[in-house]
């Protein structure tokens, strides 16, 4: 929920923070410890400071060059957690045309975009076509995993009881 988010927040430093969302010590308390991190993110992205600790803390992270190949592990990984940053595309339309596909073929994947552009961090569903969660790059670790866990959290929402990440939701039989 939301109001578990601003706890976090208000948490005194960034570990307890990040514990709060992630499982202290990789206990898998966490709403985003159970899951695996699938990321992609340009070269010089100030988010790739935080890959070491986030494979601490979840299921491991696996990054990714292409948006097709990061959209196709994703799809046949239980449990996974898309992390992209929008700054890695030099043609941004593309990007959100695929993010929106995949969103539509795999609509229980809880995704987080970044960027530098962002004016702040969105821990709501206002960009719910493309993701649950957006982050300001750069972000802290206490901000990476507040996101993340908004993103689980929202993603529940809008998916309560359905199947995990690579499972189809409805099949049409003729």
């Amino acid at each position: 929920s939301l109001f578990g988010h601003r706890q976090a927040f208000e948490c005194a430093t960034e570990r307890s923070a990040a514990e709060h969302l992630l499982g202290r010590f990789g206990s898998g308390s966490g709403v985003v410890a159970g899951r695996r991190i699938v990321m992609l993110a340009e070269a010089h992205s100030s988010i790739w400071r935080h890959v070491a600790w986030l494979d601490r803390y979840t299921q491991g992270v696996k990054t990714f060059q292409s948006l097709t190949s990061l959209i196709a592990a994703a799809s046949d990984v239980d449990d996974a957690l898309v992390l992209i940053s929008l700054d890695a595309f030099g043609d941004l339309g593309t990007a959100l045309e695929t993010l929106v596909n995949f969103r539509l073929d795999v609509p229980d994947c809880p995704i987080v975009i970044a960027s530098r552009d962002f004016a702040g961090h969105v821990l709501s569903t206002e960009r719910r076509a493309i993701s649950d969660a957006s982050l300001r790059l750069p972000a802290s670790r206490a901000e990476v995993a507040i996101c993340c866990g908004a993103a689980v959290e929202n993603n529940r929402g809008f998916n309560p009881g359905r199947l995990p990440c690579n499972k189809p939701f409805l099949s049409v039989v003729s």
